[in-house]
């Protein structure tokens, strides 16, 4: 048995057996990542202090996952890893999928916008998503759905898209400031008419 499998049978096997708990891992697993994207947006409208820096971090952030989410899509085509349920006795909470387990796009979605806020934007708020990325991770394991090393996977090209990201900044400021702007723009006439 390989540590991977190990460690993905320790944690899966507490599935089932506290209900409660079982339907917290199952709602944070299917919604979590719909808490990134209210986090996301309450960045873009609300730290009105830094605004232009917010709003830049944000669009850096939206650019980061979907680097790391087409490189999962590459992965995938190249190499497809099976489901913990399609090769093994698990405790499944969620409805079965059939898209490669390897990498998770959960994993990459969520810590690819939480990478992104520590670089980007605060690293206080960065810090508190990686926390949230990582019980993502975990509950997409309880729930009996991905390998630890999906999670893993899913962090790395997370961390990818957000390093070329951070690497092409310095070159995407013009074009972010100015899209910053055009909606700044755009949300001052419509809040102008709604007056």
């Amino acid at each position: 048995m390989n540590i991977d499998f190990a460690v993905f049978q320790f944690i899966n096997q507490f599935a089932g057996k506290l209900h409660g708990v079982d339907q917290i891992a199952v709602y944070y697993s299917e919604y979590g990542p719909l808490l990134f994207g209210a986090i996301v947006l309450i960045i873009w409208f609300a730290d009105r202090s830094r605004q232009t820096n917010a709003r830049q971090a944000v669009l850096l952030a939206i650019a980061s996952v979907g680097v790391a989410l087409l490189l999962n899509q590459i992965i995938g085509q190249l190499y497809f890893r099976p489901r913990p349920f399609a090769d093994h006795p698990v405790t499944l909470l969620l409805a079965k999928s059939a898209d490669p387990s390897f990498p998770s796009d959960h994993a990459t979605g969520s810590f690819a916008l939480a990478l992104s806020m520590l670089l980007f934007y605060r690293r206080r708020v960065g810090y508190f998503m990686i926390v949230l990325a990582a019980l993502l991770g975990l509950s997409r394991i309880y729930v009996g759905t991905h390998y630890p090393l999906d999670i893993l996977g899913g962090n790395l090209t997370a961390a990818l898209g957000v390093f070329m990201m951070l690497g092409l900044q310095r070159r995407l400021m013009p074009l972010l400031h100015w899209i910053v702007q055009k909606v700044n723009l755009m949300e001052a006439k419509l809040l102008k008419k709604s007056i």
